[in-house]
């Protein structure tokens, strides 16, 4: 798990995840992204993304992740950091009686490099990237 810091205080997370079996463990997954709402478009978001890549790229082959197909700026940014739409999961969610879809979305490890996102993010405050093992 990642996370962004402001202040002493988290304003974003992302959790990664590593497939055990022997067939699929060249995959891993991000889940959880979230970046507190007065935090966006700061860098928290990229800086999250980059530290799990970073992360990710010594231990699998590719990531997988899905986002909600309405939420156009982790679309963007997803695909800025070289993920593409594989496929669309109808219903992926219910929210009391409507259903909302997802992208599914990958990132091989030979796509575009990760050096030019800070793992440091210049937010309004110093803050920093941690990561538990």
């Amino acid at each position: 798990i990642f996370g962004a810091y402001a202040d002493d205080r988290i304003i974003g997370m992302a959790g990664f995840g590593r497939h055990a079996g022997e067939k699929t463990r060249h995959k891993g997954f991000l889940w959880g992204m979230f970046v507190h709402p007065a935090a966006r478009r700061k860098g928290a978001g990229a800086g999250l993304l980059g530290a799990v890549l970073n992360h990710a790229t010594s231990i699998v082959e590719q990531v997988t992740l899905s986002v909600v197909t309405t939420n156009a700026p982790a679309i963007a940014l997803y695909e800025r950091f070289g993920f593409t739409r594989y496929g669309t999961e109808t219903r992926a969610l219910k929210v009391g009686a409507d259903y909302v879809d997802e992208f599914l979305m990958v990132r091989f490890r030979s796509s575009a490099t990760l050096k030019e996102f800070p793992l440091v993010l210049p937010l309004e405050r110093r803050s920093e990237l941690h990561s538990e093992p």
